[in-house]
């Protein structure tokens, strides 16, 4: 029931937000994209802690997490560290263009400015850079797959007559880096399938090398590279004309 209660409340909503949020890249509305961001990793990274035993609402100190990315990412770091990539790499597809680095702490830290809270008002402006788009789908695997029990056997006490199966979900993960659980039975893969809406559908799996399936068109020739970007709203307006005068 536990397992239910998080899923439908935490991980089906993440997905949703993580739609959302590709959907307001591909359309140019990066504040959108950002805020969205923001959510769904949030939540993506509370379903870890609820189904591991751990609070979602607050440190050992009582310190609430709040939206804090960044914090919540030290949080799932303690107990399953190791199933967190160091790297955020290059999609082999796109490996004759340009492309920033980030490591996966780097980009949450990131991501955490450009999505607060009082950034919905384009208080402090952003930077959007193309790779943020590839680096979000692989922030939401891997932080994804860390939503269930992961001491919890695999196979429901399956007999494993050869001793070959993983004893717990973590081995799993660790074993089968690209294994994604819920694979055929979540939201998320359900909107992304064959049956689902074309237009979000599209927006789900346009440059998306992380759960989009290999045989998808993803009009490689007809990306854009670079990077745009938008002045805090109250610079623009205030400060810019007197400075400007």
């Amino acid at each position: 029931m536990k397992n239910n209660i998080v899923t439908e409340t935490f991980v089906d909503t993440a997905d949703q937000n993580y739609l959302i949020a590709r959907w307001a890249y591909h359309r140019g509305m990066f504040t959108d994209f950002f805020w969205n961001s923001v959510h769904s990793l949030e939540k993506y990274f509370k379903a870890s802690m609820l189904l591991n035993g751990r609070s979602g609402k607050s440190d050992g100190n009582g310190k609430p997490y709040g939206h804090d990315l960044v914090k919540l990412l030290d949080a799932v770091s303690s107990y399953a560290g190791d199933l967190i990539p160091d790297e955020l790499r290059q999609p082999d597809q796109l490996t004759d263009l340009s492309w920033r680095q980030e490591s996966f702490a780097g980009y949450i830290a990131r991501l955490n400015e450009l999505g607060d809270a009082n950034n919905r008002y384009n208080i402090y402006g952003y930077v959007q850079r193309w790779e943020d788009l590839s680096h979000l789908d692989q922030a939401v695997f891997a932080i994804r797959r860390l939503a269930f029990k992961l001491d919890a056997d695999p196979f429901i006490g399956r007999p494993d007559p050869q001793g070959s199966q993983p004893k717990t979900v973590r081995e799993m993960l660790i074993r089968f880096p690209d294994y994604s659980p819920r694979s055929n039975t979540s939201r998320l893969y359900k909107l992304l399938g064959a049956r689902g809406d074309d237009e979000l559908r599209d927006a789900g799996l346009r440059m998306n090398f992380v759960f989009a399936p290999d045989d998808y068109d993803h009009g490689l020739d007809r990306i854009k590279t670079g990077t745009s970007g938008s002045n805090p709203v109250l610079y623009r307006r205030i400060v810019a004309p007197v400075v400007h005068q």
